[in-house]
């Protein structure tokens, strides 16, 4: 996506999407596995995650993914309450296509 070496020229949705996409790829290599079409995380370990790229504020992240329809949340939350924790449900097929477009 960057048009002189990796990244250079990326915008901010292209950062958003690598950062979506490396996310879902660190949790494959943790062991996660897709329950129901969603990778399903915990609140606190995903905000961890997101704080390694200091672009945006994690709860700016996270708002934007629901906007975009990345992540399955409650109505007017940012996160599911699924048996009694908070998870962030990530879409595994916004997951697959946004992976296959970075990657042609």
């Amino acid at each position: 996506m960057g048009k002189s070496g990796k990244g250079v020229n990326d915008t901010v949705i292209d950062v958003y999407v690598k950062e979506f996409v490396g996310i879902i790829n660190h949790l494959k290599k943790q062991g996660y596995k897709p329950y129901k079409g969603y990778f399903v995380i915990e609140k606190d370990t995903l905000k961890e995650l997101l704080n390694h790229n200091k672009y945006e504020m994690p709860e700016a992240k996270l708002k934007t993914w629901k906007v975009l329809h990345w992540i399955d949340t409650d109505p007017n939350r940012l996160t599911k309450r699924v048996d009694q924790k908070v998870v962030i449900k990530m879409d595994n097929g916004v997951y697959s296509e946004l992976n296959r477009l970075i990657s042609t």
